[in-house]
């Protein structure tokens, strides 16, 4: 199997309902068992600077280095406040993201284009917030130079992929190259919660998710419960399901009242706590 790396927006991500894989030196495995209330943290910058738009440009006398890392998802998900995220979802098909690397980290976002065949497009407008938003190790934005450039790009085959700054390009891997031609459409199949749990127990939901498009994709969404996300990322392969499963133990007596959301919707559940008898 190919090595895989996923942006999981802690704002998560990056990040991010479906997304496709990234490709690059190291990996990170969607959760897709059971997990638990505790929120992912990551290291993340601020907005993104500038622009966003496809055509012709002028050729650049950039020199071609070696491949740099990619991911392509249909949408990222990131936090806006410490205990809060939300799903943003691209103005054509989808996002592709691609690391910058050491040579060209002293460039600001707007030095970059996406090469694709023989169209350009600009740096995207992505919205990260405050720090601790996407889930890569940065953003690249003007301030803070280093880290990942995000486009807004829409469905397209090409045979290769380019990241084009003011002195160096650097070739996509295939697998995201691939990617820009298909669309993963990751649907919620179902949301099943116990209507009650004992106060001494907890209550288990599981969300399904099938993948209707024709490209792999992980499908990002979460549990809000107060200010404490609980958050899963699904891999679904075309035309299959997946099955992501959390954990709610009671506070008190009384309910859970969660909030699931995803990038295509929302959903309030409630599960009712029940007092048990002592010997």
């Amino acid at each position: 199997m190919r090595r895989r790396q996923f942006l999981a927006s802690v704002p998560l991500a990056a990040g991010l309902a479906g997304c496709g894989q990234l490709s690059g030196p190291s990996s990170e495995t969607p959760q897709d068992s059971v997990g638990s209330e505790t929120p992912d943290v990551s290291t993340g910058s601020q907005t993104l600077a500038t622009g966003a738009g496809d055509g012709p440009r002028s050729p650049r006398t950039a020199t071609p280095v070696s491949e740099t890392a990619a991911v392509v998802r249909p949408a990222y998900r990131h936090r806006f406040s410490a205990d809060a995220f939300r799903f943003v979802r691209p103005d054509r098909a989808q996002f592709l993201f691609a690391s910058v690397p050491a040579a060209s980290t002293d460039q600001y976002p707007s030095s970059f284009e996406l090469a694709v065949g023989d169209r350009r497009f600009e740096v995207a407008d992505i919205d990260s917030g405050p720090p601790h938003m996407l889930r890569m190790e940065e953003l690249h934005t003007v301030r803070e130079p280093s880290g990942w450039v995000g486009f807004d790009v829409p469905r397209v085959e090409a045979d290769e992929a380019t990241l084009v700054g003011p002195n160096h390009e650097y070739r996509l891997p295939p697998e995201a190259v691939a990617d820009l031609s298909g669309v993963p459409d990751l649907v919620v199949e179902s949301v099943s919660a116990p209507d009650r749990v004992a106060s001494d127990g907890a209550a288990r939901v599981e969300v399904t998710v099938r993948n209707a498009g024709d490209r792999r994709g992980v499908f990002l969404g979460g549990f809000q419960r107060g200010g404490v996300p609980s958050l899963l990322a699904v891999e679904v392969d075309p035309g299959e399901t997946g099955l992501a499963v959390r954990t709610f133990e009671p506070y008190e007596s009384g309910r859970i009242a969660l909030e699931f959301r995803h990038p295509r919707g929302r959903r309030d559940i409630e599960i009712d706590v029940v007092g048990t008898d002592t010997p």
